[in-house]
Protein backbone atom coordinates (compact mmCIF):
# COMPACT_ATOMS: atom_id res chain seq x y z
CA UNK A 1 0.00 0.00 0.00
CA UNK A 2 0.95 3.76 -0.47
CA UNK A 3 0.28 6.09 1.94
CA UNK A 4 -2.62 8.14 1.35
CA UNK A 5 -1.04 11.20 2.06
CA UNK A 6 1.47 10.08 -1.23
CA UNK A 7 -1.92 9.62 -2.90
CA UNK A 8 -2.75 13.65 -1.79
CA UNK A 9 0.26 14.66 -2.38
CA UNK A 10 0.57 12.98 -5.46
CA UNK A 11 -2.65 14.48 -6.78
CA UNK A 12 -1.38 17.92 -5.26
CA UNK A 13 1.86 18.15 -7.73
CA UNK A 14 -0.17 16.71 -11.01
CA UNK A 15 -3.33 19.03 -10.16
CA UNK A 16 -1.09 22.09 -9.77
CA UNK A 17 1.26 21.43 -12.52
CA UNK A 18 -2.15 20.72 -15.17
CA UNK A 19 -3.70 23.90 -13.65
CA UNK A 20 -0.49 25.88 -14.12
CA UNK A 21 -0.48 24.33 -18.21
CA UNK A 22 -4.27 25.15 -18.93
CA UNK A 23 -4.15 28.84 -17.47
CA UNK A 24 -0.93 29.75 -19.07
CA UNK A 25 -1.32 28.86 -22.87
CA UNK A 26 -0.19 31.37 -25.03
CA UNK A 27 0.76 31.36 -28.96
CA UNK A 28 4.28 32.41 -29.56
CA UNK A 29 4.81 35.44 -32.22
CA UNK A 30 8.41 35.78 -31.64
CA UNK A 31 11.49 35.49 -29.59
CA UNK A 32 10.05 38.01 -26.90
CA UNK A 33 6.04 37.94 -27.52
CA UNK A 34 3.23 35.80 -27.04
CA UNK A 35 -0.68 35.81 -27.15
CA UNK A 36 -2.98 34.12 -24.76
CA UNK A 37 -5.17 31.54 -26.16
CA UNK A 38 -8.45 32.80 -23.94
CA UNK A 39 -9.52 36.33 -24.66
CA UNK A 40 -13.01 38.04 -22.94
CA UNK A 41 -15.32 36.12 -20.76
CA UNK A 42 -13.48 32.55 -21.37
CA UNK A 43 -10.47 33.73 -19.90
CA UNK A 44 -12.07 35.28 -16.81
CA UNK A 45 -14.01 31.28 -16.55
CA UNK A 46 -10.18 29.94 -17.09
CA UNK A 47 -9.24 32.56 -14.13
CA UNK A 48 -11.98 31.59 -12.11
CA UNK A 49 -11.35 27.94 -12.54
CA UNK A 50 -7.60 27.84 -12.08
CA UNK A 51 -8.42 30.20 -8.92
CA UNK A 52 -10.96 27.40 -7.97
CA UNK A 53 -9.36 24.59 -8.02
CA UNK A 54 -5.52 26.03 -7.17
CA UNK A 55 -7.14 26.59 -3.28
CA UNK A 56 -8.51 23.44 -3.88
CA UNK A 57 -5.37 21.82 -4.39
CA UNK A 58 -2.95 24.01 -2.58
CA UNK A 59 -5.00 24.00 0.44
CA UNK A 60 -7.22 21.38 0.63
CA UNK A 61 -5.62 18.57 -0.90
CA UNK A 62 -2.04 19.47 1.08
CA UNK A 63 -3.98 19.69 4.26
CA UNK A 64 -5.30 16.37 4.14
CA UNK A 65 -2.01 15.01 2.93
CA UNK A 66 -0.47 16.39 6.05
CA UNK A 67 -3.32 15.16 8.57
CA UNK A 68 -3.56 11.52 6.85
CA UNK A 69 0.27 11.41 7.92
CA UNK A 70 0.60 13.16 11.25
CA UNK A 71 -2.65 12.25 12.74
CA UNK A 72 -2.19 8.42 12.54
CA UNK A 73 1.37 8.94 13.29
CA UNK A 74 0.70 10.53 16.17
CA UNK A 75 -2.20 8.54 17.54
CA UNK A 76 0.30 5.75 17.25
CA UNK A 77 -2.78 3.80 14.92
CA UNK A 78 -2.76 3.26 11.90
CA UNK A 79 -5.72 4.80 9.26
CA UNK A 80 -9.35 2.96 10.34
CA UNK A 81 -10.02 1.61 6.36
CA UNK A 82 -7.23 2.46 3.45
CA UNK A 83 -9.33 2.34 1.02
CA UNK A 84 -12.70 4.59 2.74
CA UNK A 85 -9.60 6.40 2.47
CA UNK A 86 -8.91 5.97 -1.28
CA UNK A 87 -12.44 7.18 -2.13
CA UNK A 88 -12.14 10.59 -0.56
CA UNK A 89 -8.88 11.50 -2.26
CA UNK A 90 -10.92 10.07 -5.82
CA UNK A 91 -14.29 12.23 -4.58
CA UNK A 92 -12.04 15.13 -3.97
CA UNK A 93 -10.17 14.67 -7.23
CA UNK A 94 -13.29 14.30 -9.28
CA UNK A 95 -15.31 16.66 -7.45
CA UNK A 96 -12.58 19.67 -7.87
CA UNK A 97 -11.90 18.75 -11.22
CA UNK A 98 -15.33 18.55 -12.48
CA UNK A 99 -17.21 21.66 -10.85
CA UNK A 100 -14.98 24.07 -12.22
CA UNK A 101 -14.64 21.96 -15.56
CA UNK A 102 -18.18 21.94 -15.56
CA UNK A 103 -19.25 25.83 -15.46
CA UNK A 104 -16.41 26.08 -18.26
CA UNK A 105 -18.60 23.94 -20.45
CA UNK A 106 -21.68 26.29 -19.86
CA UNK A 107 -20.65 29.55 -20.32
Amino acid sequence: HIYVANWFYGGFILAVARLHIVNNISIPAGLMKTYPVYAGAIDAMVQWWYGHNAVGFFLTAGFLGMMYYFVPKHAGRPIYSYRLSVVHFWALIVTYMWAGSHHLHYT
